[in-house]
């Protein structure tokens, strides 16, 4: 899911004219991968953190 975020992101970007064009293209992809990653992970950490809290509340 996050490699396929990556893709689109490299794909809707236009590839900027001159000599670093790759590399830079390479680094904001690098950073919106990362970004991606991050975002899953918060989103990971809040719905666990809502299932653990969500099943105190149902015990107690």
């Amino acid at each position: 899911m996050v490699n396929g975020g990556v893709m689109s992101g490299a794909i809707q970007r236009p590839a900027g004219k001159g000599i670093h064009a790759k590399e830079i293209s390479a680094v904001e992809c690098m950073h919106t991968g990362m970004k991606a990653i991050s975002g899953k992970l918060q989103l990971d950490l809040g719905s666990s953190l809502f299932e653990i809290t969500s099943s105190l509340f149902i015990s107690s």
